[in-house]
């Protein structure tokens, strides 16, 4: 049974040919997520024969303030047929985002059309906009989502429950109070651990993938269980089949 880091960065870390080389070697299941469809693009063609890396097309919201990374729709539809993955996609409405929240939707609104008619797996940014990217999901009949690094309402869990979407959970949930009351609240089938590197830290250094044995056992601590491995490979399977 493989251990599974469903949302990563890797060409955000310095050495990402070693990063590459420890998760084949490790048999980690990786879901290499992509802020650009340009990134995509450009890492398509290497990634594609590697056993345990898959590459998820993006856009991040955070992208749509900048004039120099305009959302390339043409491009980004061009993609689509080459993954089954869709991330990190979403909305942002944190103070900096605000201001371009009406052309965040309208760029959202456009991937979850396109991704939802051909039953694609998403991973979603969600910060301070929660309810409208539930909102948008349920819209257009979304099947398979996955949240990655809840932030928000404890109140909105319970529907995205209902929904049948997952929760990609990382070891910085665990260090903060919010993260850990979200945690609580959520039934450990319908978890799926993540690393978010290089963006988190274990024990002090960006993580990566040597430590993610380690990361399971701080949650298995965390929910009093063992064997967090096979549950998490069973819930991307049930996601998978979904």
């Amino acid at each position: 049974m493989k251990y599974i880091d469903f949302h990563v960065h890797i060409d955000h870390y310095d050495d990402a040919n070693e990063i590459l080389k420890k998760c084949e070697e490790n048999q980690i299941l990786t879901l290499f997520v992509t802020n650009l469809p340009e990134i995509f693009e450009k890492h398509y063609g290497y990634y594609k024969n590697y056993k345990n890396v898959r590459l998820a097309l993006g856009y991040h919201p955070d992208l749509i303030s900048s004039e120099e990374y305009q959302f390339n729709e043409n491009l980004f539809n061009s993609q689509l047929l080459l993954t089954k993955y869709i991330g990190e996609v979403g909305l942002d409405f944190s103070k900096h985002n605000l201001p371009y929240k009406e052309k965040q939707i309208e760029v959202f609104e456009k991937i979850v059309f396109m991704g939802s008619m051909m039953d694609k797996i998403f991973t979603i940014h969600s910060r301070k906009a929660e309810k409208e990217v539930v909102d948008i999901l349920e819209k257009f009949n979304v099947r398979k989502a996955i949240f990655h690094w809840y932030s928000g309402p404890l109140k909105l869990v319970d529907r995205i429950l209902d929904l049948g979407y997952y929760f990609s959970v990382n070891i910085g949930m665990l260090k903060s109070m919010n993260g850990r009351k979200i945690l609580q609240k959520l039934p450990i089938d319908r978890i799926i651990i993540e690393s978010d590197g290089p963006f988190t830290k274990y024990l002090g250094e960006i993580s990566r993938p040597e430590e993610i044995e380690k990361i399971y056992h701080e949650f298995e601590k965390f929910y009093e269980t063992e064997n967090l491995k096979n549950i998490v490979y069973e819930n991307v399977r049930s996601l998978l089949k979904g």
